[in-house]
C-alpha cells in the first residue's frame, strides 16, 4: 500500500518490477469488473496487461530482486483465468529461476533478515511452488521447481489471519497454507507417475 500511495505522489520510479505488479493488479481487478457486471470495457483489461508485459524483459535481466518474482507471479496469475496457459506457464517458471537466484529455495539464504522480510520470502516461494505444481498437471508439462531441490518451511498459518477464513462453526481455514500442502501432494503424485505416462500426457 505504501508504493501504491508513493506511485501516484508525482516523483516516484518504483522500477520495472513495481510497474509490471501494478498493471497486473489493475488488469485482475478490471476483468473481475468485467465479471461482475460493473465494467464492459474489456479491452481496459488487456491494455492492463499489455502494460506489464512491456516491462518484462527489464524484469527478468536487470532487476534481480523479491519483487522481479512478485510481479511475474501476479501476471501469471492473471493469464491463468484466460483460455490460453502458455503466458502463465513461461511466467511462473521464470518466476522460479529468477527465485532461485536470490536464493528463495533455500531457508539459509534469508537468516539475517527481519520476520516480516522471512515470512514474504516464504510465501512468495510457496505461491511460486503452487503455481509451478497447478501449471503443472493443466498443461501435462514438467514443473520448474524440483521437489526435492529446496529447504523452505511451510507457511505459518497462525501469522497469516488474512489468509483466512471463517466458516459458521467459527473454524478457521487458512487457504494460502492449504494451497501449499496441497501443492506438496501434486508434487508427490506427479513424483509417482512413470515417465513415459508424462509424456503421453503431453502428446495429448
Amino acid at each position: 500500500m505504501a508504493l501504491l500511495g508513493q506511485q501516484y505522489s508525482g516523483n516516484f520510479d518504483g522500477g520495472p518490477a513495481w510497474w509490471t505488479s501494478l498493471n497486473a493488479i489493475l488488469a485482475i481487478a478490471q476483468r473481475r469488473r468485467v465479471e461482475e457486471g460493473v465494467s464492459t470495457d474489456n479491452d481496459v483489461v488487456w491494455g492492463y496487461a499489455a502494460n506489464g508485459l512491456d516491462t518484462i524483459l527489464d524484469v527478468l535481466m536487470r532487476a534481480t530482486q523479491l519483487m522481479s518474482v512478485q510481479a511475474l507471479l501476479v501476471l501469471a496469475w492473471f493469464f491463468l483465468g484466460t483460455p490460453n496457459p502458455q503466458p502463465s506457464f513461461m511466467l511462473v517458471a521464470n518466476a522460479i529461476r529468477l527465485a532461485h537466484s536470490i536464493g528463495l529455495h533455500r531457508k539459509e539464504c534469508g537468516l539475517s533478515l527481519s520476520p516480516i522480510e522471512k515470512a514474504t520470502r516464504v510465501n512468495v516461494f510457496w505461491f511460486a511452488f503452487a503455481l509451478d505444481r497447478e501449471l503443472s498437471l493443466r498443461t501435462g508439462r514438467p514443473p520448474a521447481q524440483d521437489f526435492g531441490d529446496f529447504q523452505v518451511d511451510l507457511p505459518d498459518p497462525i501469522a497469516q489471519q488474512e489468509f483466512s477464513t471463517s466458516s459458521v462453526t467459527n473454524t478457521t481455514f487458512n487457504v494460502f497454507y492449504a494451497s501449499s500442502r496441497l501443492a506438496i501432494i501434486q508434487a508427490k503424485l506427479y513424483s509417482k507417475i512413470p515417465p513415459s505416462a508424462q509424456r503421453h500426457r503431453m502428446e495429448v
